[in-house]
C-alpha cells in the first residue's frame, strides 16, 4: 500500500500540514505560549501536570493538552 493509500484510507487525503494548526507541539512551543521558560514545560510534564507524547525519543505536547492544562489553573494569582 503507497502512502496516498494509506492516507485515503485513514481520511486524510489532501492534508497539509499547512492546513491546521501544528498537531504537536515543542517544548519552545508550548512555553511561548505559556511565557514560561521551556524548563518550565518540562517540569510540568515531570511532574505530571502536562501530559506529553514521546514521538521517536522526543517529548511533544498536543495542542488540546496544553489548553486542558491551562483549563486547570486557577484564578489564583
Amino acid at each position: 500500500m503507497s502512502h496516498a493509500d494509506a492516507d485515503t484510507e485513514n481520511g486524510s487525503a489532501g492534508w497539509t500540514a499547512s492546513d491546521s494548526a501544528p498537531l504537536l507541539l515543542t517544548a519552545g512551543d508550548v512555553a511561548a505560549l505559556l511565557q514560561v521558560r521551556a524548563s518550565s514545560v518540562e517540569y510540568l510534564h515531570q511532574t505530571g501536570q502536562l501530559k506529553g507524547v514521546l514521538v521517536a525519543r522526543n517529548l511533544r505536547w498536543r495542542p488540546a493538552d496544553v489548553r486542558a492544562y491551562v483549563a486547570g489553573l486557577g484564578g489564583d494569582s
